[in-house]
């Protein structure tokens, strides 16, 4: 059976996700229906098509990244299918590479804020706010984590491959604040889910989020925001940055180093460390000549 327009490309990529058990499936679908919308029906979209599509959904308004994983999408399909026999030949994709890194990066104030609204609105989301904050984890790890994943001790928390982004394995010891959150959660369990409403998982709270952004004065935060919150924060208590990437999932130095915004508070103390060992005086120090180096 050949692959005969864009639907049957996505199909294609549908059930590899299916297959392989990625959790990105439900974005993919949600990708999917502009490419059904406006790629042709009646036949394999061409370079040209793809060109098209792309100034079509800039005119709408979708940013650049969101461009990027539609085409990217498509490209996959492609790929399966060539390897599949399925196709003859792909044309040339060009993905275009986004140049708007996100700098966004809430403040202890603003993460506490967040949290009052959230305790009065939906109390797993905000236990689940909490979890995020001391590790780092994306959304979908964090509100996927399943009882079954401590350790009989809460000693420490092993999610498995396939719940993980990387596709890895992903264990940490508990701290003192994790465990905490755990056992409040163990004070409300019902069922296998940690951070749940009536017993069933928490999926979606985009109306509670919203209203507690709003009420911090930072409309324009997303949940992934606190990952940069960790990084941030994680740097400035001195935690090793391979122990960052560890517990928050970040496969590389330059993974973490793109979320981790420090505050001008601590960029500020870091030059005045620095200045201190030049001029040859201990930090906290009565200040010389910082110019006399």
């Amino acid at each position: 059976m050949a692959a005969e327009n864009a639907s049957d490309l996505i199909a294609l990529v549908e059930r590899d996700y299916t297959l392989t058990e990625r959790s990105s499936l439900r974005t993919l679908r949600f990708r999917a229906k502009h490419l059904r919308r406006l790629l042709p029906a009646d036949r394999l979209p061409t370079a040209a098509d793809l060109d098209e599509y792309m100034a079509t959904r800039s005119a709408e308004g979708a940013a650049l990244a969101t461009i990027a994983k539609e085409l990217g999408a498509i490209k996959r399909g492609y790929r399966i299918a060539t390897r599949l026999e399925l196709v003859d030949h792909a044309p040339w994709i060009d993905v275009p590479k986004p140049h708007n890194v996100r700098e966004v990066t809430p403040t202890r104030e603003e993460i506490s804020a967040i949290l009052r609204v959230l305790d009065y609105l939906d109390p797993p989301v905000a236990d689940g706010v909490r979890w995020a904050v001391l590790t780092g984890w994306r959304r979908t790890q964090v509100f996927r984590l399943r009882w079954d994943d401590f350790s009989d001790d809460l000693d420490s928390v092993t999610v498995p491959q396939k719940r993980t982004k990387g596709r890895r394995v992903h264990r940490i010891p508990l701290s003192l604040g994790l465990q905490g959150i755990a056992l409040g959660r163990l004070l409300v369990a019902r069922g296998p889910h940690v951070f749940h409403r009536g017993g069933r998982a928490v999926l979606h709270f985009a109306g509670a989020w919203r209203r507690a952004v709003d009420s911090a004065g930072r409309s324009e935060l997303w949940f992934h925001d606190l990952r940069r919150f960790f990084a941030a924060t994680a740097t400035d208590a001195g935690v090793p940055i391979p122990a960052q990437c560890q517990i928050a999932g970040w496969r590389t130095d330059s993974i973490h180093r793109r979320y981790c915004l420090l505050p001008p508070d601590t960029l500020r103390r870091g030059v005045e460390r620095r200045t201190d060992h030049l001029v040859g005086q201990p930090p906290g120090s009565a200040k010389g000549n910082p110019h006399k180096i």
